[in-house]
């Protein structure tokens, strides 16, 4: 191919990484996508799950929560909520952190505004206890 890609992951806090990588596998919904050099231009809905980026160095896992991914030719950039590298996930923290969030959202009335906001956090949750299992 010879082109290169550039890749952003962006959370509200910070920039969590900015690399040039070779290939960007996303979770988007409805279903994983790859993202090599020369893609043609997408954007789309990013679910709750894990991103892997790699390179000639290897392979880069993050969980990541809901948010956005564009992909130009040359270009990736995903903007989400929440972002974690999955060697910093502990799986017993994971596990406890899906409890938790699943007994707040079952207090929650799904009529709630706040109700699609807590199952966010349940989907994150439970893509860390998933990549954390892997």
């Amino acid at each position: 191919m010879g082109k290169s890609l550039k890749m952003e992951l962006v959370t509200p806090e910070r920039r969590v990484l900015a690399v040039e990588p070779e290939m960007v596998i996303i979770p988007g919904v409805d279903g994983d996508f790859g993202v090599l050099p020369g893609h043609m231009p997408l954007v789309s809905t990013v679910r709750a799950g894990r991103l892997e980026v790699r390179d000639a160095a290897g392979t880069r896992r993050y969980v990541v929560s809901r948010g956005y991914a564009e992909a130009l030719p040359d270009r990736v950039t995903l903007l989400v909520d929440r972002a974690i590298p999955v060697e910093e996930l502990k799986a017993e923290a994971a596990k406890a952190s899906l409890s938790e969030e699943n007994g707040r959202l079952a207090q929650i009335p799904e009529a709630d505004p706040a109700y699609d906001r807590q199952k966010a956090a349940v989907e994150f949750a439970a893509a860390c206890v998933a990549a954390v299992g892997e």
